[in-house]
């Protein structure tokens, strides 16, 4: 723990204080204790404060009109503030929100909630620290070979350039028209796209309006390529944020060599920010999942996790040993894709991680489906935590009786293999994502293993992949590479045929974890 955060407690009872500094200097940080408004604004002023905990009820001025005050100081307009409150009322928690609190705790509270929700928040703040990188990292996202996608209406023009561009080494896909360009946009995934302006039907800025409408292509560099050399067509089409304009008439040596450079000064920043992103994901100490599955008694556990561009992201896996028989097996997949995920992923992989084992910890007699209530009732509470959606799979191993406990939040279907009948069922219990509902009762499915069973938990990645061809690898696809039985090592077999189906093109994180009865 970093011993150098410090934590401002603000109540004006003495053993909610002291309460609350002893489980702080417990964690290994420094706390500063006060009682009142005026004293807290001097203990601001004084040196630097990491999180702020306040009671809404002081003498003199309240909690509420404190934060106002706090966050239009400008050096603590983004410090981490939490309201500590006896009065539970939507009035009170939409004030807090309107003031701009991160948190709204109830007493009497539980003490490790606290604790976890204030680590929550400071790894948050490291991440806001650090947003700026991820915010240029995500637009610099290219594949390892060069590749061009050439929109003409000209098939000369197109055969010229792509014999000039696959003479240095590039890869090239060519459409005569906007419509089915932008379906070979999607599988092909090009560095830079080059279209002409004048062609029938859709001209070159209309399909660039498309391209800059679609999330999912609209950061890829555009440069327009036309006959036409007009001042007035070459400043109009600066507004459609393309990275340059090269009439037809340039040599093609020339326009090679230019989108040659783009490309690579594209890639150069990219590399740049993903370094940098890389020393902000070590910095931070968090792992999205084991670097091995663990060894369960009477199972053979294996795992399969592979980051976007090698870059954590969204998908994480985590295993809890509950006694020598039990282990508890958790996939998740943050809402949202690639750098956007791993915003919030690092700060909620911990949060998930304590909320389980917590409820572990507190629960007498528990399942799966009760793991996850509890989860989501700490989840829908936290008012910035409720607001990361996540599809979360919790399963119970029990080598007792080779049963498996499985429950749910928003993710795909299990699948299981029955060895002996060469078979395969789908487990799904159909429940919501966490942090929607409050008080949402998880239902849960029991099933056994016999010898040489296999259970299966994977996230969207695996199901969403598409080839070259734009074809979606589904369930179906998942469930012909299982029913390959002649396969002894099936994992490895699949992590083979999926990198083939989709030519090592991945979209998003891959995780996968098998659980086999031996």
């Amino acid at each position: 723990m970093d011993n150098n955060k410090v934590i401002l407690v603000i109540d004006d009872e003495r053993v909610i204080r002291k309460i609350i500094s002893f489980n702080l200097e417990r964690k290994g940080y420094r706390s500063v204790l006060v009682e009142s408004a005026h004293e807290a604004f001097e203990a601001l002023a004084k040196g630097q404060i990491d999180l702020v905990l306040c009671d809404v009820n002081l003498g003199g001025m309240n909690g509420f009109e404190l934060c106002e005050r706090v966050r239009a100081m400008d050096h603590y307009r983004a410090l981490p503030f939490i309201f500590l409150t006896a009065k539970d009322s939507d009035e009170n928690r939409t004030m807090a929100i309107s003031v701009g609190a991160d948190d709204f705790v109830t007493k009497p509270f539980n003490i490790d909630n606290l604790m976890l929700k204030i680590e929550g928040l400071l790894k948050r703040v490291e991440i806001y620290k650090n947003y700026g990188t991820r915010e240029k990292a995500e637009k610099f996202l290219v594949t390892e070979n060069k590749r061009v996608m050439i929109v003409d209406d000209d098939p000369f023009i197109m055969e010229m350039l792509t014999r000039s561009f696959q003479n240095v080494g590039i890869e090239v896909r060519s459409s005569l028209d906007a419509h089915s360009a932008m379906d070979v946009i999607q599988s092909f995934s090009p560095d830079i796209i080059l279209s002409d302006i004048t062609m029938p039907g859709i001209d070159g800025f209309e399909f660039r309006q498309m391209l800059l409408a679609d999330p999912r292509v609209k950061e890829i560099p555009f440069v327009f390529l036309t006959s036409t050399d007009s001042d007035s067509v070459m400043i109009e089409s600066f507004n459609y944020e393309i990275k340059d304009y090269i009439v037809k008439t340039t040599r093609p040596q020339v326009l090679v060599a230019k989108i040659n450079n783009i490309i690579n000064s594209t890639r150069k920043d990219k590399q740049t920010a993903v370094r940098e992103l890389k020393e902000v994901a070590d910095k931070l100490a968090v792992d999205a999942a084991p670097f091995v599955s663990p060894c369960v008694n009477g199972f053979d556990l294996e795992q399969w996790h592979l980051p976007f561009k090698e870059i954590p992201g969204g998908d994480f896996i985590d295993y809890i040993e509950i006694d020598k028989n039990r282990t508890v097996i958790i996939l998740g997949d943050v809402m949202g894709k690639k750098w956007g995920a791993w915003f919030f992923t690092f700060s909620f992989i911990g949060y998930l991680r304590s909320s389980i084992r917590i409820a572990i910890n507190s629960l007498t007699e528990f399942t799966a489906g009760s793991i996850l209530d509890s989860v989501n009732s700490a989840i829908y509470k936290d008012s910035k935590v409720s607001e990361v959606f996540s599809a979360v799979s919790v399963v119970i191993v029990d080598a007792r009786d080779k049963s498996i406990q499985y429950s749910g939040a928003g993710d795909l279907p299990a699948l299981i293999l029955r060895k002996a009948t060469s078979t395969i069922e789908k487990i799904s219990t159909d429940n919501s994502l966490l942090g929607i509902l409050p008080n949402t009762k998880y239902d849960f499915a029991r099933v056994s293993l016999s010898p040489g069973d296999s259970f299966f938990i994977f996230s969207d990645g695996l199901t969403d992949m598409r080839n070259s061809d734009g074809v979606e690898l589904g369930y179906m696809g998942i469930e012909k590479l299982l029913n390959e039985q002649s396969q002894t090592e099936l994992l490895e077999y699949i992590k083979e045929k999926v990198t083939e189906f989709c030519g090592a093109r991945f979209d998003d994180d891959i995780s996968l974890v098998s659980i086999k009865a031996l």
